[in-house]
């Protein structure tokens, strides 16, 4: 009786703890979030205080920038009391990755933590590590949910890195305001292509430097506004576009012209970010008639998903689509309007000219007026090409002949087209601008 009598009790207090564990595990949660959520703010608070004696400075990607050595304590002190609380908190495996240079960005964190104890769609990620990577002047950087090797890379937030080259660029402008294209040149890669109205295809600051000096430097008048960024998955890579005005030196009217242009950037292991492509369309139409744009309406979103892939499979990759492409374009019965289409993402933008196409639809229109007699050609320059996290580049030549007379040449171009990797493993451009070209040493 003594026996039955004391598994009875124990029963009866098993099943009394097991009515008090979801209160439990809440208690728990409520305080792991909201002690997580303490470090995080003090840790942007103290990360951003210069060190004694010197004044806060802007940083080139925004935010305050602030000695390492002044965060290292509360750094290592983070990481272990974040560890600790991965014990109870529903957000596992947390790690705080230093890195020194991080691009600083303002994310909203705590609310994504908070979010985390009670949302089951952003528990889901348990599975996988979150990181948080803390760098000079912020607290975090991005927070990222890595998939399995093999398989697409979920989005990381591209808040960070769409600031960061948005800045790059304006900061360049500025650069140029002062030091002419010089500045330029000195950002352009080493294998960079630069595509710019009278001239080839340039490559690297060698062959683009005296051309960019040649048309744009004083008493040449060229200005530009970014207004638009788009980022990689993994913020090694992204594009900006925006508007420019242009007055050329050898135009006697002195017209001033409203263009666009495109530019590409990697960022380097310093954390630098040097541009790799350039497209300038710079006479596109007189500025009189046309206001330039402060910001891109409907424009393309950022990559969200990245396979993985290497360097030198993407390059082909990119380039074997281009070449897909321009075969569809070719062979068009009712010219290239199709393959412009079926080669668009649903958000794409299309620059035939300084008036923009937009969508799928918008590039269907913007093709409905193309001549019957006239045949677009085109193709990748296999010399350039690449991108990174789901978002990449190609550029190359086009041709538009007279399809009796092949030898009848009605425009000679060259363009650059923004590419982005679909959820469908698809690659469709984003943006593709294009601007004119002196003849090939073949005449095409």
């Amino acid at each position: 009786m003594r026996r039955h009598g004391g598994e009875r009790k124990t029963r009866d207090r098993k099943f009394a703890l097991a009515e008090m564990e979801p209160a439990r595990i809440a208690s728990h949660r409520r305080v792991s979030v909201w002690a997580v959520t303490l470090v995080v703010v003090l840790c942007q608070r103290v990360s951003d205080v210069p060190p004694p004696g010197e004044s806060s400075r802007p940083s080139m990607r925004g935010g305050i920038e602030a000695r390492t050595a002044d965060v290292t304590v509360l750094d290592s002190l983070f990481r272990g009391y974040v560890r600790i609380l991965c014990c109870y908190s529903p957000v596992p495996c947390i790690i705080v990755r230093k890195r020194q240079s991080e691009v600083p960005v303002h994310l909203p964190i705590v609310p994504l933590i908070v979010a985390a104890s009670f949302t089951p769609t952003i528990s889901s990620l348990s599975s996988e590590p979150v990181v948080i990577a803390h760098g000079t002047g912020t607290c975090a950087r991005a927070v990222q949910h890595r998939s399995s090797a093999g398989a697409a890379n979920s989005l990381s937030d591209t808040t960070a890195t769409k600031a960061a080259l948005m800045q790059a660029d304006r900061a360049l402008g500025d650069a140029v305001a002062l030091r002419g294209q010089a500045a330029v040149a000195a950002l352009l890669d080493s294998e960079a292509a630069v595509l710019i109205p009278g001239q080839p295809i340039l490559h690297g600051p060698g062959e683009s430097a005296p051309a960019l000096h040649s048309r744009y430097d004083a008493p040449a008048v060229y200005r530009w506004t970014p207004t638009h960024a788009v980022a990689s998955a993994d913020g090694k890579f992204g594009c900006t576009v925006g508007v420019s005005t242009f007055v050329d030196a050898a135009d006697t009217s002195h017209t001033e012209y409203a263009g666009r242009y495109i530019t590409c950037w990697s960022r380097g292991s310093d954390d630098s970010w040097r541009i790799v492509a350039q497209q300038r369309a710079d006479r596109q139409a007189p500025l009189g008639n046309h206001p330039l744009d402060s910001t891109l309406a409907g424009a393309p979103h950022s990559a969200t998903v990245a396979s993985n892939i290497g360097a030198s499979a993407l390059r082909s990759k990119i380039q074997d689509n281009e070449a897909a492409y321009g075969v569809m374009g070719r062979s068009g019965a009712t010219g290239p309007g199709p393959a412009f289409v079926a080669y668009a993402a649903e958000d794409a933008v299309l620059m035939p000219g300084f008036e923009l196409a937009r969508g799928k639809k918008g590039i269907e229109d913007a093709f409905k007026d193309w001549p019957s007699n006239a045949v677009l050609e085109w193709g990748p320059d296999k010399r350039f090409g690449g991108g990174s996290g789901g978002l990449a580049y190609s550029t190359g030549n086009s041709l538009t002949h007279d399809s009796a007379d092949p030898a009848k040449v009605l425009r000679r171009g060259h363009f650059l087209t923004v590419w982005r990797e679909e959820p469908d493993g698809r690659w469709l451009y984003i943006f593709d601008l294009g601007s004119p070209r002196p003849p090939l040493a073949d005449g095409r």
